[in-house]
């Protein structure tokens, strides 16, 4: 199905990105840990798992690695994007005013973050996120 289709929808994007240093490295967890969280999610699992990685790999330009993290019993989905120490990302602040609320209209660079929020919030959760030196990390959880 199409959450099985994640990984290598993902992959493509890092490779049609990637700058001199070469695409980002990919680490998925096991498919069956992916499909558990997901059914526990509902029907927008895939286009919210998806914009959780797509949200983190923006924020993050000079990406080294992205990582799926998922428990299914906790209902909850990590993306971290690492990148070069040298040159850290920054979560833009409407980021995190977006997912917490605010109203806030869309524009073509905060669209994506607004749907992120709606798919979260159809699948009874929100989305939450953090940074940490070289990695940030965007992370949905269902209460």
């Amino acid at each position: 199905g199409a959450i099985g289709e994640l990984p290598g929808l993902i992959e493509g994007f890092l490779h049609a990105t990637a700058g001199r240093g070469g695409p980002a490295a990919l680490h998925w967890p096991e498919p069956a840990n992916v499909a558990a969280v997901a059914a526990r999610i509902g029907p927008n699992a895939v286009p919210m798992i998806l914009n959780l990685c797509l949200l983190v790999i923006e924020a993050q330009p000079m990406c080294r690695s992205l990582t799926l993290k998922v428990d299914a019993a906790a209902g909850r989905v990590i993306a971290v994007a690492e990148g070069d120490a040298a040159r850290p990302g920054a979560w833009r602040p409407e980021v995190g005013e977006i997912l917490n609320g605010a109203a806030i209209a869309p524009t073509a660079k905060s669209i994506q973050i607004h749907l992120l929020r709606a798919l979260a919030s159809q699948a009874g959760g929100r989305v939450g996120i953090e940074s940490n030196g070289p990695a940030l990390q965007a992370a949905f959880s269902s209460p």
